[in-house]
C-alpha cells in the first residue's frame, strides 16, 4: 500500500484491529480518536501518527489532514454510535447525535480527504459503523454492497 490510512476511531477495539492489520501489510497509519493514551500507544505500536479530537467538532477534519503527512492512500472511518433506548423516550437530540455522529462525521471526513486521496490513484475510502452488528443488518449491507460474480464462462 503506497501512502498513510487515516482510521477514525483508531483506538477503539475494531479501530486498533485495522491499524494492526493495516500495519502488516506495510502501510502507515494516522489514527484519529478522543482519548490522548490509547492513541499514542495503539501509534506507538504500529509506528504511526495520530491526532486527538471528537468527530462532533467540524474543525477536527481539517486538523487531521494538518496532522497527517504524505501521500494519502485511505480513509477508514469507524466511528459509530446508536441509542438503543425506548423509542418513546428518545428526544430529538438523541437522534441528531446519532446522525452527525455517523453519518455528518463520515461525510465531512471523506470530504477533508478527497482532494488529497485523488492525488494517490489507488487511494480508497471505507466507511463502516461499529454498530451495526448490533441492529442485524450488516449481512444485509454487506451482500447488497458486493453483488455475486457472475460467470463468464
Amino acid at each position: 500500500m503506497n501512502g498513510t490510512v487515516i482510521v477514525y476511531g483508531g483506538s477503539g477495539g475494531i479501530g486498533s484491529a485495522v491499524c494492526r492489520s493495516l500495519t502488516n501489510k506495510g502501510a502507515a497509519v494516522h489514527l484519529v480518536g478522543r482519548t490522548a493514551e490509547s492513541l499514542a500507544s495503539i501509534a506507538a505500536e504500529c509506528n504511526g501518527s495520530y491526532t486527538v479530537g471528537d468527530v462532533l467538532d467540524p474543525e477536527l477534519f481539517g486538523r487531521v489532514m494538518d496532522d497527517c503527512e504524505g501521500d494519502l492512500a485511505g480513509v477508514v472511518y469507524g466511528v459509530g454510535t446508536i441509542n438503543l433506548g425506548s423509542l418513546r423516550r428518545l428526544q430529538t437530540e438523541d437522534f441528531l447525535n446519532d446522525f452527525k455522529v455517523n453519518a455528518m462525521g463520515a461525510a465531512l471526513a471523506v470530504q477533508a480527504a478527497a482532494t488529497r486521496l485523488k492525488k494517490n490513484k489507488t487511494g480508497a475510502t471505507v466507511v463502516f459503523f461499529p454498530v451495526l452488528p448490533h441492529c442485524r443488518v450488516l449481512p444485509f449491507i454487506v451482500q447488497s454492497a458486493w453483488p455475486r460474480r457472475r460467470s463468464t464462462a
